[in-house]
């Protein structure tokens, strides 16, 4: 088969992602509002972390504001849902199809074509571009960094975009410096082992101008985006107390499991439970002989990435993220377990057929989650494009001051589809704490949402405080107004 029918075989089979579980509707979230609130900054020429959303320090929801990246896909394309989920589907064949790219350096067009899709059809990632947030950007970015740098092409304008692009990876998410990081450890790598173990101590200055070319364009691509659009995020730390060996050891408990999940999805039977704790296992053995055995020609760049990156994952204060941690390693997760796989099989002819059938096995596996997933495509998701939220954020468009401020469980969001100033209690409180957090920000509306609010504020309020009377009400939408004396 000649290369360019492959790529257009892979192509074509990663094609029905764009059309797949497209939904014109999103769940309550909140991190994805703050992420169009970036992106409607940046279309209005404002501040990008301009928001009239207050924070409680005793109740974080994420960070203060996100990096500029993804706020500016989104301003670039679209702030409809739909097509956002467009978007978000692009770039989980992006994914698949820079997957197969690096895949197919190493282990051939069979292999390289089945793990492509064990990735890009996981039923998670066909559930998860539903979710308006920067994961499948920030993952799609770093392969095709990787794509770029390991392609062998030297040319100065080559150099360059690999820096353009591995700017605008941290761009989308901070941990993208981890990137950063391994460009600098691969250079001093490869020129130790040249020094130390081959004893070349001329120094390979074209080597060295390749990676300074790389990491001082991704410098002044980076300045560049930060004068345009300048962001401080800060990162709050776990209000729940723990020591760093207890952060690590909960991180990596919870990290294992939830890898195990992705490649089973915790369909029932012995298969799911051998193909999962089988890839992870073979990951590990793959990783342990790409460590120790001698080869120039392998990337160690992957390797570098790969634990700076699992090291954040686990020194990270909240562990509750599902597999959007994992998303930019599962890749070199399936790579190493392929690594491990053709040495191991060094001597058994057509062994990417063997790499080729186990990963139908586990596209097999993915069966009955991918189906659920798939016909789910037209389920409506609780949330701010539910006909009953749409009509109680149009009356408080419509009937509540501009100057007055709402607290609700999901401000974030209130505050871009109404532009109030808005605030959060602490959710799953007392009603002493509820009643404090109140009287701390003074709000003169308490909006109550069936599928948002949490029960301990519901109880609250189902007390009926004499201060607080409803000015609009229906099944699943209660707005309260406080009526001062």
């Amino acid at each position: 088969m000649k290369e360019w029918a492959k790529h257009i075989a892979v192509i074509v089979l990663l094609l029905p992602l764009l059309f797949f579980n497209i939904k014109n509707t999103h769940d309550w979230g909140d991190d994805f509002a703050q992420y169009l609130l970036e992106a409607k900054n940046i279309t209005e020429g404002k501040p990008v972390s301009q928001s009239d959303f207050v924070e409680n320090p005793n109740y974080v929801l994420g960070p203060n504001c996100y990096p500029p990246g993804f706020p500016i896909l989104i301003a670039l394309t679209s702030f409809e849902v739909g097509k956002l989920n467009v978007l978000l589907s692009f770039f989980l064949l992006c994914i698949g199809y820079f997957s197969f790219l690096l895949f197919n350096k190493w282990f051939h067009f069979p292999a390289a074509l089945a793990m492509s899709l064990v990735i890009a059809y996981n039923p998670l990632c066909l559930q998860f571009k539903n979710d308006i947030v920067s994961d499948l950007p920030f993952a799609a970015f770093s392969l095709l960094f990787f794509v770029l740098y390991l392609s062998g092409n030297k040319k100065t304008w080559m150099l360059i975009l690999c820096g353009f692009v591995l700017a605008f990876a941290i761009e989308i998410r901070v941990v993208g410096w981890v990137l950063f990081i391994a460009v600098i450890a691969e250079t001093g790598y490869k020129m130790a082992v040249k020094y130390f173990k081959h004893k070349q101590h001329k120094i390979d200055w074209n080597y060295i101008k390749h990676e300074i070319w790389i990491v001082s364009s991704a410098l002044v691509f980076y300045g560049i985006f930060y004068l345009l659009f300048p962001v401080k995020v800060t990162y709050y730390p776990n209000p729940i107390k723990q020591t760093l060996f207890e952060t690590i050891s909960i991180n990596a408990n919870y990290n294992y499991a939830t890898l195990k999940y992705f490649f089973s999805c915790f369909d029932e039977g012995f298969l799911n439970f051998l193909v999962s704790y089988g890839i992870v296992f073979t990951a590990l053995i793959g990783m342990l002989i790409f460590i120790f055995k001698p080869d120039q020609l392998k990337p160690t760049i992957f390797l570098f990435f790969f634990i700076g990156y699992l090291s954040s994952v686990l020194i990270h204060d909240y562990s509750n993220y599902g597999f959007r941690l994992l998303l930019p390693v599962i890749p070199l997760i399936l790579f190493f377990a392929a690594y491990a796989l053709f040495i191991m099989l060094a001597i058994v002819p057509y062994k990417q057929y063997i790499v080729f059938c186990l990963s139908l096995l586990v596209l097999f596996c993915y069966k009955q989650h991918a189906m659920h997933v798939l016909k789910s495509g037209k389920d409506i998701i609780p949330g701010p494009y539910t006909f009953e939220a749409k009509a109680a954020l149009l009356y408080i468009q419509n009937n509540v001051p501009k100057e007055a401020g709402i607290m609700f469980a999901k401000p974030r969001a209130l505050t871009y589809f109404t532009g109030h100033k808005t605030y959060v209690n602490t959710e799953m409180a007392t009603q002493k704490v509820i009643k404090s957090d109140i009287e701390k920000y003074k709000p003169d509306y308490f909006l109550v949402a069936f599928d948002a609010t949490d029960d301990s504020t519901k109880k609250y309020f189902s007390q009926n405080p004499p201060e607080w009377k409803i000015q609009y009400a229906t099944e699943k939408y209660v707005l309260l107004k406080h009526e001062r004396n």
